[in-house]
């Protein structure tokens, strides 16, 4: 930007003395910038004869398009003073799929209407890819699973949900409306993903060791490819109540006896401890709010 300006304040007076004085610098640093500029663009932009100064062809060629730069800078330098203090317009969201069908659309809905203006970039992922992508700064907030470790992540809890047992519909079982958890001894067990799940697979896992079964596990998956599995007859499946939303036909669900108070589902919202955008703070209040009202501001 420096060299424009020189130039233009010498195109437009067509003097080295009065151009300098016009830039408040003296002649010899102006001559400099000038021989700098036509190095830049590879052709000189001024004629010079020791009485008088002149444009080159070129020179009034790259005069004519550089006319609207200093008003082009202005705008965005006002753009820019803008966004710093009005924050960012867009908030990125990562959930599972686990957790896409009670408290994301609630969430949303209120974020919406508080902040009509933002854009949501929703994002779907497994619960270790989500606090990747919170600690490297491409997700902005996250709704997941209990997995977290170290301080530069906070969270609350926003939902506890008991979990089911969702089977085939022509399944013996399926005829009773609670089953114990020593009923699926010898079952084949749809299960989910240890790498892409961990948190579910670990408690359902608990819930069975703790009922006495060893569980016979026939396939692994994430939701909903699960849920398919059982459709197919593969297996019986222990899954969160929310995921009863899945519109899929050939199964269903039913409560579970016997299940230890703290063996509930989980479900965070989690972000970076240090993270002060206007946006997530907005966020935050409204999660506090809705479901975490001893971390809610007084």
């Amino acid at each position: 930007m420096r060299h424009i300006q020189a130039f233009m304040a010498l195109a437009e007076e067509l003097h080295f003395g009065r151009a300098a004085r016009r830039l408040n610098m003296t002649q010899p640093p102006l001559s400099q910038i000038i021989r700098q500029l036509e190095h830049l663009v590879e052709t000189p932009l001024l004629s010079r004869t020791t009485r008088s100064v002149s444009l080159t062809p070129a020179g009034g060629a790259f005069l004519e398009k550089i006319r609207s730069v200093p008003e082009i800078v202005e705008l965005a330098a006002q753009a820019a003073r803008r966004a710093a203090e009005e924050g960012p317009s867009r908030l990125s969201i990562g959930f599972t799929a686990s957790t896409a069908y009670d408290f994301l659309p609630e969430m949303i809905r209120a974020f919406r209407a508080a902040r009509p203006g933002i854009e949501l970039d929703l994002r779907e992922m497994t619960s270790i890819p989500l606090l990747a992508g919170l600690r490297s700064g491409s997700l902005d907030v996250a709704l997941v699973r209990p997995l977290l470790e170290g301080p530069d992540i906070s969270s609350c809890v926003v939902q506890r949900e008991e979990l089911m047992l969702v089977l085939p519909s022509d399944h013996p079982l399926a005829a009773r409306r609670l089953i114990g958890i020593p009923d699926l001894a010898g079952e084949p067990l749809v299960a989910f993903s240890e790498e892409a799940s961990p948190y579910l697979s670990q408690l359902i896992q608990s819930v069975l060791r703790d009922g006495g079964v060893q569980p016979r596990i026939v396939q692994r998956a994430v939701m909903p490819t699960l849920l398919s599995f059982v459709v197919a007859g593969m297996g019986v499946a222990l899954v969160p109540a929310s995921a009863r939303r899945h519109a899929i036909q050939g199964v269903v669900f039913r409560n579970l006896s016997d299940i230890a108070g703290d063996q509930r589902v989980e479900l965070l919202a989690a972000w970076r401890a240090d993270d002060q955008s206007p946006l997530v703070a907005s966020w935050r209040r409204l999660v506090e709010a809705m479901r975490c009202p001893e971390l809610a501001p007084s």
